[in-house]
């Protein structure tokens, strides 16, 4: 990891294991990357989809095997954050970019697949968290309808939190009586955190 100079991205499921950090690498040629998964087979995906990316295998709540100091941008989308792990990794002037669902993402879908929504006031949480090592700097919320397929509805139940409540005949069941395609709301905050050297 001595060679690991800009970037990494922590993600956790294998469908979308490394994609945002390839749309990161795409738009930063500077950048070299790696994605973190506790999942092998979601860090063997993710290490083919950018020439400038790599990948490894660790549990992202416990101590990441980053040197300190070492990047320039953590990514997280949709993942869980290990706040003192990436303020130790991140460089003086390092950010990290946190993607979260608001609580209006794929309403559409909990009740037909039995999907867990998402709390109203988990922005709020995250920054209580953030608040004593990391300054907000800017803020968006973006939202856009999605017109998805029998099988888009079952892979977004399969992947999410409700995999842990139903089976996947189950999921296979309740996506295949949707109507096709089928509209649902995505919405999301995308939020960039500047390291602050000192803890408030």
């Amino acid at each position: 990891m001595t060679n690991l100079r800009h970037a990494c991205a922590a993600s956790t499921r294998v469908r979308a294991a490394g994609h945002y950090l390839a749309r990161v690498l795409d738009r930063c040629p500077a950048l070299t990357g790696l994605a973190i998964d506790i999942s092998r087979f979601a860090a063997r995906r993710a290490a083919r989809v950018h020439a400038r990316a790599g990948a490894l295998i660790a549990d992202g709540e416990r101590t990441l095997p980053i040197r300190s100091h070492s990047v320039a941008l953590a990514l997280s989308v949709f993942a869980p954050r290990n706040v003192p792990e990436f303020h130790r990794v991140l460089n003086h002037r390092g950010a990290l970019l946190i993607v979260t669902p608001t609580d209006q993402h794929l309403t559409q879908l909990i009740q037909p697949m039995g999907l867990l929504s998402v709390d109203a006031r988990k922005e709020e949480r995250l920054h209580t968290r953030l608040r004593t090592t990391f300054e907000p700097c800017v803020r968006e919320s973006l939202e856009l309808t999605l017109q998805l397929t029998r099988d888009d509805a079952f892979h977004i139940a399969a992947m999410g939190p409700s995999a842990f409540h139903a089976s996947t005949e189950e999921l296979r069941r309740r996506a295949d009586v949707l109507p096709e395609p089928y509209a649902v709301t995505a919405s999301f905050t995308v939020a960039r955190y500047q390291r602050v050297e000192k803890p408030i």
